[in-house]
Order: structure tokens, then C-alpha cells, then sequence
């Protein structure tokens, strides 16, 4: 099937629907991406156009709230429609604005899609769950927690967090017994602040 390449609208309703569709206004956009209001304004009311350096930055920021924008639909119209996209899979552009809004509010943040069945039931393959990084220093507080843990040898994963026999490193335990890793030197520690099924 070939794609549409008709021009959609004008820029300044392209820009108009893609805010909308963001949920975002004017002053959120200056305060968060740096953007001046003033210029959105203009190019949302066809008086000026943005230059394609600014529709590149609007459109990576739309992707950041899982509208996937490219600079030349916001200028031409040409490509796919991301908004027709979005309508096509709202759970996904959903979790993505989601995603994106936690980052925002928690600098220290680290989200991960579960790649092992190792927690399950509570925690599957394919789920998306976000923690929020704590100093290592505070890591005792979370002992006997399931959390997100990173290691160098090991990378990221989603394991209960007990002291190891030596009292120094850490053991790594699963639900199911083949995801135990016992005596790890931890990296970091994230607390689990939110699971989103798959």
C-alpha cells in the first residue's frame, strides 16, 4: 500500500493538532523544551514558519510524548500521518507520554522493559516498569525489596535485593530459582515506583 504523501493542512494546523494531541500548552512547551511561545504562536497562526532546525526539535519532542513526528510532516505534510499513527495503537503512544512525563519529574529515573519471566507472576516479560535511582549509600533501606538493580556483569534487571553471606556484595533473587545471582557488586539501585503491563 503506498503511503499518502498529500499535504495535511497548513503547518499551522499540523502544529496546532500535534500539541493538542500532546496535551500540552504553550507556556509548557517554553518552560519544558525551551521553545519560545511567542514563535509558537506565530507558526501556529500561519504568520511565520519555523525553520527546519526548530521543526526538528518539535518534532523530537512530540515523539518524546509518542506521537512519531518527523520535521518533514510538520513542514510539507509529507510521510505518514502521526497522528493516524497514534489512533492506530493509543495503549503504546499512551505509555510513551507516560514514560516521558515520570522523566520529567524524576531526573533519576529508570524505566525498563522486562526481558525474563524471572519475577513472575508479578512482574512479565514484556511489562514496563520505572524506579526511581537511590544513592547506593541508602541501598540497606531497600534490602528484601524487589527492585531495579544495575551490575556490571549482569546488566539491568528486576531481582529482590538481600545481603550476601560476606555482608559486603549482594544476593539477587527471582521467583523462579534459575534468575538467582548470588555475591553481585551493585551499580545502582532503583525503587519501583510503577508497572505497566504488557
Amino acid at each position: 500500500m503506498l503511503t499518502d504523501m498529500r499535504p495535511k493542512g497548513t503547518v499551522a494546523e499540523r502544529l496546532r493538532s500535534l500539541r493538542a494531541e500532546a496535551g500540552l500548552t504553550r507556556k509548557e512547551i517554553e518552560s519544558r523544551h525551551n521553545i519560545n511561545s511567542q514563535s509558537l504562536i506565530s507558526w501556529e497562526k500561519s504568520h511565520r514558519t519555523p525553520k527546519k532546525d526548530k521543526a526538528e526539535l518539535l518534532a523530537a519532542m512530540f515523539n518524546n510524548y509518542g506521537i512519531p513526528c518527523t520535521a518533514d510532516w510538520i513542514l510539507y505534510g509529507s510521510g505518514k500521518n502521526p497522528l493516524d499513527v497514534v489512533a492506530q495503537n493509543p495503549e503504546e503512544s499512551y505509555l510513551l507520554k507516560e514514560i516521558y512525563r515520570f522523566q520529567e519529574f524524576h531526573q533519576n529515573s529508570l524505566i525498563i522493559q522486562v526481558k525474563d519471566q524471572n519475577m513472575a507472576p508479578w512482574i512479565n516479560k514484556g511489562d514496563v516498569v520505572g524506579g526511581v535511582l537511590v544513592d547506593l549509600k541508602e541501598i540497606d533501606q531497600f534490602v528484601g525489596q524487589v527492585c531495579i538493580v544495575k551490575t556490571q556483569d549482569f546488566g539491568t534487571l528486576i531481582r529482590l535485593v538481600q545481603r550476601a553471606k560476606d555482608g559486603i556484595l549482594y544476593d539477587l533473587v527471582s521467583f523462579s530459582k534459575k534468575g538467582n545471582i548470588s555475591n553481585v557488586e551493585l551499580e545502582s539501585v532503583a525503587r519501583i515506583v510503577f508497572l505497566r503491563r504488557k
